[in-house]
């Protein structure tokens, strides 16, 4: 039975007309009009120019037509190249990568999004197999592949263990269920209505809770293996929490989501994933910080019956069923969720229940 909320997307831009030509079709000796969506191009940057440069130089030898290119900075830059036509230069005041993406995604004109964290190398046409997903409308995130400076894999996307554990996925996967923060497309449209990405999940989570919810809403996220990146520093350290904190949100994403393909196999599975978290800080304070964070997450009462409301504002957002905009605030979206009553329960929830 499917417990999903019911949604229907909006569809982005059905046909491109000449005056916007398709994404590379100069390149790809494309004849006719596509459905490809215009593209904002998104660095989010902690630290100063030398961090950004290698990343920006590589979108600028090999960018798309018809794309803009962003980068949110958090420190003072002068732009001594005089890249201010290409490039809008966004001063953020962020401390961690996914508040940076946020403030950037809420600057974005683009229907979709494409997140490159400082390091990553793109190559010519890298985005034109991606952006061909999103003319399904069931697809909110096309997760690239990442590959080494040798060109080995290093991840096609996160997946969620049944026991509530974030795992990068290797290989092209059915089970991914988002991109990674790093690196990914997303449907602008979508990663409004949810309120952007969730902060308070830290940049270790964030592209897995936000996947996860999307998957609730009865979006999708593909893989596409033949749009690459290539690491030269190693993006995938973002800024890490700590252990108490890793394990309160941990707990508080798993107890979200745990009813999605059966409650009894996943606590059944979730001692499990405890213990190996747990084994795997060992002999540090944060083999027992850990556990303490997520006790402190199961008595976060009321939580999840908030964030179930939260999903149904999502729903109608995106389904348009609401006099809501689509393309709201970051802050508006999260004050919404803040204001909805514990009690309310989501349909999809009820149907669950019923079952």
């Amino acid at each position: 039975m499917d417990n999903r909320i019911p949604i229907r997307l909006p569809k982005i831009r059905e046909v491109l007309t000449l005056a916007a030509p398709p994404f590379g079709s100069s390149r790809l000796g494309l004849d006719k009009e596509v459905p490809v969506p215009r593209l904002s191009i998104l660095i989010p940057c902690l630290g100063g120019a030398a961090e950004f440069d290698g990343t920006l130089v590589s979108v600028l030898q090999n960018r798309p037509a018809g794309c803009e290119i962003l980068v949110v900075h958090t420190e003072p830059y002068d732009d001594p190249y005089n890249l201010a036509g290409e490039v809008r230069f966004v001063r953020a005041s962020g401390r961690t990568v996914v508040e940076l993406v946020n403030e950037g995604t809420q600057a974005a004109k683009g229907e979709v999004l494409n997140i490159l964290a400082c390091g990553l190398e793109v190559s010519e046409n890298w985005t034109t197999p991606a952006l061909a997903h999103f003319a399904d409308d069931e697809v909110a995130a096309v997760a690239p592949t990442l590959l080494d400076r040798d060109r080995q894999p290093l991840a096609a996307g996160v997946r969620w263990t049944l026991g509530g554990a974030r795992k990068l996925a290797v290989a092209r996967s059915f089970q991914v269920v988002a991109p990674l923060l790093a690196a990914g497309f997303w449907r602008r449209s979508a990663v409004l209505a949810h309120g952007g990405f969730e902060a308070t999940l830290g940049d270790d989570l964030a592209d897995v809770g936000l996947g996860l919810a999307l998957r609730e809403l009865g979006l999708k996220t593909v893989c596409e293996p033949k749009s690459q990146l290539t690491a030269i520093i190693d993006p995938l350290p973002l800024h890490r929490a700590n252990s108490l904190h890793q394990g309160q949100r941990a707990e508080r994403l798993f107890w979200r989501f745990a009813a999605h393909a059966g409650l009894g196999l996943a606590l059944a599975s979730h001692p499990f994933t405890i213990l190996a978290d747990l084994l795997s800080r060992l002999p540090t304070a944060g083999a027992l910080l850990n556990p303490l964070g997520r006790l402190l997450a199961c008595c976060e009462f009321g939580a999840q019956g908030r964030y179930l409301s939260h999903l149904n504002r999502c729903a109608e957002r995106l389904s348009g069923d609401s006099s809501t905009p689509a393309t709201v605030s970051l802050a508006e979206a999260r004050a919404e969720a803040q204001a909805k009553s514990a009690a309310s329960i989501s349909p999809a929830r009820s149907r669950r229940q019923a079952a």
